[in-house]
């Protein structure tokens, strides 16, 4: 997996997601479910955004901050994606979300949190 064009897709993608939110569309509760209200969709994209824009950030800098940033972004999309797997759930055509946020997401953002983990146990403290 790249981290990095993974994580530039899904910048894209929170910032398309937050134009279409300021322009009155709605998130569609057959898919995402009602329960997915109650957080506006602004914040949804701009959740998404920001923390993998905080992951690239980590990926520019080599000290022990770019991994913790890398660790920081990603723990926030994995509440982001685990938000929309258990929200969407019991929406109508929710089985989409919930497949692609807790069978594809999810699972990447754990394996990108363990391997920004490791680079942050191999920094030299010198």
């Amino acid at each position: 997996m790249n981290e990095r064009g993974a994580n530039t897709a899904l910048f894209l993608v929170g910032l398309l997601f937050f134009v279409s939110a300021m322009s009155g569309a709605v998130m569609a509760p057959e898919i995402f479910g009602n329960a997915v209200y109650i957080i506006h969709a602004e914040i949804w994209a701009l959740a998404i955004a920001i923390s993998a824009g905080v992951v690239i950030l980590g990926q520019v800098f080599a000290k022990w901050y770019g991994p913790a940033l890398r660790i920081a972004g990603n723990v926030v999309m994995l509440c982001v994606f685990g938000a929309f797997a258990y929200l969407s759930r019991q929406a109508v055509f929710g089985d989409l979300l919930v497949a692609f946020s807790a069978v594809y997401f999810v699972p990447q953002c754990a394996v990108f949190i363990y391997k920004a983990a490791l680079d942050l146990w191999r920094i030299e403290w010198v």
